[in-house]
């Protein structure tokens, strides 16, 4: 699906100016920080804010100065922080609703598949009102699929969520695009969790899109002001090159060596996979060491060097053609001699596992 964006939505002293083209394929991400405008876009795509600006999706226009298509005509489903359950009903009855009021033209949805794909066999006969916040949302979820839309909205539907609950959800709906053949564009203002799941990310600041693109790319690039500094950092691809499991470890190979990480042991061999590295967990070694606890040297050369304000830089390193970033001292790049052409060793301290991709 493919969007033309030219808004202008103002809301008190907030003002959201968005022109862009968006190519929605698999799960886009619409992150930035709190108050940068995502719930704000989300919410004039859903057509809930009349206007404010033209739509128009593979040439089909859904508003502009002369036309409003309203909400329930445009072809997409929306998913709530809070799920917004209907509370007269039971779980069944809430995915009925849906179902009986589905888009003919969308795309064909089975219920049957719907509730295993999201777990809600046992909760059919459930008042909403007993649900969990995970089981709310994923009824919230499986309800829009029901819809039949060409393009799944979702605006933060995990924020309430613990750890736990929230890593099965993100497993469920990194599949739904390769399951229902349908775009979802995610709203988050979380590293963690577009790390996981998006292909694609459109970055705001401020009520203006900074940039768009793929996820490890825009990762990359983004500065501070966007990501924050304690979650800025880096993704890699590599593949399962062999696990321990001993000390439940698996090696990963990232093309510039290999790095050993927790919480892949499920992986295949040969499995293609995402992780994360914070810049603050990475360190910088003049040469590699030995007897250590950080297992983890990759050999590096510095691309550049961003000196802030503050105590701290940025070093930006070409790791065999990854670029990975880490977040020191001034005082270590001095005391290093860091510049740009430099070779190093980036000592990761940490590997953040974050998402199993398909070939």
């Amino acid at each position: 699906m493919r969007l033309a964006l030219d808004l202008d939505a103002r809301r008190g002293r907030f003002q959201l100016r968005v022109q862009e083209e968006l190519e929605l394929e698999g799960i886009t991400s619409l992150f930035g920080p709190s108050g940068a405008g995502k719930t704000t876009l989300l919410q004039a795509l859903a057509g809930f804010l009349p206007g404010t600006g033209r739509i128009e999706s593979d040439g089909v226009v859904w508003q502009n100065g002369r036309r409003f298509l309203p909400a329930h005509r445009r072809p997409v489903g929306v998913v709530f922080q809070d799920g917004r359950l209907f509370e007269h009903l039971d779980v069944a009855g809430n995915l009925d609703y849906a179902a009986r009021r589905a888009d003919p033209r969308g795309p064909s949805v089975r219920r049957g598949e719907v509730i295993a794909a999201l777990g809600l066999a046992g909760l059919l006969d459930r008042r909403v009102d007993t649900l969990s916040g995970g089981e709310t949302q994923r009824v919230a979820i499986g309800r829009a699929l029901l819809a039949r839309p060409r393009l799944l909205l979702m605006d933060e539907p995990l924020v309430a969520l613990d750890r736990e609950r929230k890593a099965v959800i993100l497993a469920m709906i990194a599949e739904l695009p390769r399951r229902f053949g349908l775009p979802v564009l995610f709203v988050s203002h979380l590293v963690e969790e577009i790390a996981q799941i998006a292909d694609r990310l459109v970055a705001l600041r401020d009520g203006r899109t900074v940039g768009q693109g793929p996820t490890v790319d825009m990762l990359e690039r983004l500065g501070a002001e966007v990501t924050g500094h304690f979650e800025a950092g880096s993704l890699l691809e590599g593949h399962v090159a062999r696990h321990d499991e001993e000390h439940s470890l698996t090696c990963l190979d990232v093309g510039a060596g290999l790095l050993w990480t927790p919480g892949a042991m499920h992986a295949g061999l040969g499995e293609r996979v995402r992780v994360r590295l914070r810049a603050r967990d990475v360190a910088l070694s003049l040469r590699r060491l030995e007897s250590v606890s950080m297992r983890n040297q990759l050999p590096a050369t510095v691309v550049e060097v961003r000196e802030e304000a503050g105590p701290y830089a940025e070093v930006r390193l070409d790791c065999g053609g990854a670029m990975v970033r880490a977040r020191i001292t001034r005082l270590a790049v001095r005391d290093l001699g860091l510049e740009p052409g430099l070779h190093v060793y980036a000592l990761v301290k940490t590997v953040a596992f974050d998402r199993r991709l398909k070939a």
